[in-house]
């Protein structure tokens, strides 16, 4: 019948702030700072027989009086929560929590090597390498643990899961239509441009050699115009792939070189340190991308796709990142496929494992995928006597072929908003695909 909740002195002001939040989002809870109590540690208090004495007798001692007076009690707590729940203190507590979860949701956490690290430990560059890599899965875990599952759609966490979030931004008028209706969009969640994500300019298709144009698809009828705007994506995923991965590869160089100016020092001095720890943020920044389309928007969608929806979006959300496995190379959120054919193997309940999911709306890029995905694209277009094609067909065959892991959730987070096409496809109505 009632929660116990432990507020300890040696917990972080941010620590004790979680937990009264979360002891405000429950009735009948009772909430203990107690010397006798707070002692214990998170682990400890879980399974300490002392502690689950205590709160077994407070509910032998308070169970005859609620079953006693519930029939005054319930009415009261019924009418209490709802003068509270209107009160100006009670607004004022919930929008400072409110304020703390965000701050939470945005904060990024990276493990960054001390000075004790390499005196102790004997860190490897290896070892740092591996610790300054994004790990979406452990962050999604941590979400799902330390906050209440009705918060979680607060924030989808961009800035937290994700080093770079890019939008491809088509240079047009459409561009510009899209770009401040994805804009409008993208507020309704929280997430902001420039702090949560970033334009990246897409390709002119009035601007691509003929030559590539000419080389798209021979077998293919498609009017001229659709094949330069199916290039100008062929070579947009291409550049965004580069600029990530030689972000990259600077970042890792540049970690080396901290490591190789220590290498025969007797002492790591703070500069030195810095160095190492600003490689790390930038690796950080480039080991994982997330990649969206200006035509992408995101929820469910309700209603006959008039309205939009992101109720237990959040919670969903993190379970897909926390079950995903170490293999995988990227994540496409709104992935199409072969008709009549069997393209996905459950995973989890949240997530699948493709065989050849196409489209390009919105994908979650691992770094492992930049340089096979590089040196498939780069091979097709270096090559005159290659065809090109749709790159979303490329990255089907790659997963045909086991050289791209990739997953994706049973139903989609985003859609496609109404505009209209700028490859020449047919439909230009919101669109949501969804797997299972």
């Amino acid at each position: 019948m009632f929660n116990t909740v432990v507020i300890r002195s040696d917990q972080s002001v941010a620590d004790r702030k979680e937990k009264i939040g979360n002891a405000l989002q429950r009735p009948f809870t009772l909430v203990f700072g107690t010397r006798t109590i707070e002692k214990f540690s998170d682990s400890k208090f879980q399974n300490n027989m002392k502690v689950k004495q205590i709160h077994l007798l407070f509910r032998i001692l308070l169970a005859p009086f609620a079953i006693i007076f519930s029939p005054i009690l319930l009415p009261m707590t019924f009418v209490g929560k709802h003068l509270i729940k209107h009160s100006s203190s009670y607004r004022k507590a919930m929008a400072l929590w409110n304020t703390f979860l965000r701050i939470q949701f945005n904060k990024v956490d990276i493990p960054l090597v001390s000075g004790k690290d390499f005196k102790e430990k004997k860190i490897t560059e290896k070892q740092v390498l591996e610790k300054s890599y994004l790990k979406p899965q452990a962050l999604a875990e941590h979400d799902l643990k330390a906050f209440p599952k009705n918060k979680l759609d607060m924030n989808f966490g961009f800035r937290r899961f994700f080093g770079k979030v890019f939008v491809i931004n088509a240079p047009s008028k459409e561009g510009v239509k899209r770009w401040k209706l994805f804009n409008k969009n993208m507020k309704k969640i929280d997430l902001k441009e420039g702090q949560d994500y970033q334009r990246y300019p897409g390709v002119d298709a009035n601007t691509i050699p003929r030559a590539y144009v000419d080389r798209f698809d021979k077998t293919s009828k498609t009017a001229v115009a659709r094949r330069a705007g199916a290039m100008a994506c062929f070579l947009a995923q291409l550049n965004v792939l580069k600029h990530a991965n030689q972000k990259l590869e600077r970042a890792k160089q540049s970690l080396r070189k901290g490591f190789e100016a220590i290498k025969d020092a007797t002492s790591i001095s703070e500069q030195q340190l810095n160095k190492i720890k600003e490689a790390q943020r930038k690796i950080r920044k480039y080991s994982v991308m997330f990649v969206l389309e200006d035509n992408a928007a995101w929820g469910r969608l309700i209603n006959d796709g008039k309205d939009v929806s992101i109720k237990g979006e959040g919670y969903r959300w993190r379970k897909m990142l926390a079950g995903l496995p170490s293999d995988w190379d990227y994540i496409n959120l709104w992935p199409t496929t072969i008709p009549g054919t069997k393209e996905y193997k459950e995973v989890n309940p949240y997530l699948l494992k493709c065989d050849g999911a196409t489209a390009t709306k919105g994908i979650i890029f691992n770094h492992t995928a930049y340089p096979k995905i590089i040196n498939k694209l780069e091979s097709i277009l270096n090559n005159p006597s290659k065809e090109t094609e749709h790159v979303d067909q490329i990255y089907r065959k790659m997963q045909k072929k086991k050289e791209l892991t990739v997953y994706t959730p049973h139903k989609s987070f985003i859609f496609r908003e109404l505009v209209d096409s700028l490859v020449g496809c047919k439909y230009n109505k919101r669109l949501q695909l969804d797997c299972v």
